[in-house]
């Protein structure tokens, strides 16, 4: 088990970006991993995960304030691509990968 940090930043056109825009996730003999999805961006997220992520099967609606972590182990049982959604509140944009961010859980 690992854990995966996903940040989220304001960039310097404006726009708030996902790094990494892509994360890899496993699972080992010491369990699921999990990610810590971070708030850098300078303002309050909105940070959605779909429930086939999640272990548990809940879906995750979180608001993070800035600076504010949250983890999440992840489990869906097989091999998964996920989008996932964040969202700024203050000014109300998605914040982007490459696309919307991906999750890759690798069983």
């Amino acid at each position: 088990m690992a854990i995966r940090k996903i940040r989220v930043i304001k960039r310097a056109d404006g726009e708030f970006g996902v790094f990494p825009p892509v994360q890899t996730a496993g699972v080992d003999g010491a369990g699921f991993d999990k990610i810590k999805l971070v708030n850098k961006a300078g303002e309050p997220l909105l940070c959605s995960l779909p429930r086939a992520a999640v272990s548990g099967n809940v879906a995750v609606n979180k608001v993070l304030d800035n600076n504010q972590d949250h983890t999440v182990t992840l489990d869906n049982g097989a091999d998964a691509v996920i989008e996932y959604q964040v969202y700024t509140i203050n000014s109300q944009k998605k914040a982007k990968g490459n696309s919307d961010p991906v999750l890759i859980i690798e069983v």
